[in-house]
């Protein structure tokens, strides 16, 4: 289920579209273009579910719904679903206020951390936080494999980019699929998971002796340069 808090709402609007990852890129177009009323963009994935579901409403009181996934889902109960719900009815003029989700249905967690030549890959059991061996790994779009060992780690060097598209980590095993995506997500059309050599910057911290001086006073500072190195 997906669980939705509202307040005075009889009823909930509630759209499901069954969605893979192939589907991310559509869906963050959608939603840095979902306010174009001139050209609007279409929604990815198949929709499975459009029905009003009614809410325990209470006067003044936060409730909360447990909106079914399951028709978007396998057999299994595993999938990825977008979930749009809305209140109902609506009768201002503005457009009513929106929850959109995609929404993971997995046995699998997965993360990311990445260097400048490296994405360090790690895969878990989420009913147990155990290590996830045997996880087949994918970065995205550009097609960068690996497998988790039996501490459900994968190392994958990155690649030199050039590739359009948003970047995120892929984890499959048989029918079950999760994904992470980079900090920004669907803000951009592309990402930073890729060969770098970030160089070197400074850092600076500089004090006074005192916060406060009369006028004619003479005034002590004192700083520090600091070169940092931001690569390995």
């Amino acid at each position: 289920t997906l669980d939705v808090l509202s307040t005075n709402n009889k009823q909930l609007k509630v759209k499901l579209y069954k969605v893979t990852p192939a589907d991310y890129d559509a869906y963050g177009n959608y939603m840095r273009n979902q306010w174009n009323k001139d050209k609007p963009p279409k929604m990815p994935g198949t929709k499975v579910f459009d029905q009003l579901v009614k809410t325990s409403v209470g006067n003044n009181e936060l409730v909360e719904t447990r909106l079914d996934l399951q028709t978007a889902l396998s057999k299994t109960g595993l999938g990825q679903v977008i979930a749009v719900v809305e209140p109902y009815p609506w009768k201002e003029r503005y457009d009513p206020p929106r929850m959109i989700s995609w929404v993971q249905s997995t046995k699998l967690g997965v993360d990311a951390y990445v260097d400048g030549d490296n994405l360090n890959a790690f895969a878990t059991e989420l009913e147990t936080g155990k290590p996830a061996k045997g996880v087949a790994l994918e970065i995205r779009p550009y097609g960068l494999v690996g497998t988790s060992d039996d501490k459900g780690m994968a190392t994958i060097a990155l690649g030199n980019g050039g590739a359009k598209g948003s970047h995120f980590l892929l984890a499959k095993r048989g029918e079950d699929v999760a994904f992470v995506a980079e900090d920004n997500g669907w803000w951009n059309e592309s990402g930073s998971w890729v060969k770098q050599n970030p160089g070197t910057t400074l850092a600076w911290y500089v004090i006074d002796d005192r916060k406060m001086y009369k006028p004619g006073e003479e005034v002590t500072l004192k700083g520090w340069l600091r070169q940092v190195n931001l690569g390995k």
